[in-house]
């Protein structure tokens, strides 16, 4: 249970920090075009990271699932 809260929390902060940055590229149309599209980019490859973290803990929990499954009928 402390993993799925862990999850939770995890993209919560996540939430808020692409709702901030949206919130942030509003303010210039005109001068911050760069570093908008290089938050973006940030963002992206953070999603990405997140998103292969967490197939890695399922595939490890169902690992150990699988595992204990083995264990209780041999």
């Amino acid at each position: 249970m402390a993993m799925m809260q862990m999850f939770v929390s995890e993209w919560q902060a996540f939430a808020g920090t692409v709702h901030a940055s949206q919130a942030g590229s509003t303010k210039s149309m005109t001068g911050g075009r760069g570093a908008r599209a290089a938050d973006s980019a940030r963002l992206q490859r953070k999603w990405v990271r997140k998103q292969i973290g967490l197939a890695i803990a399922a595939a490890g929990t169902m690992i150990i699932f699988l595992h204990g499954m083995v264990q209780l009928t041999a």
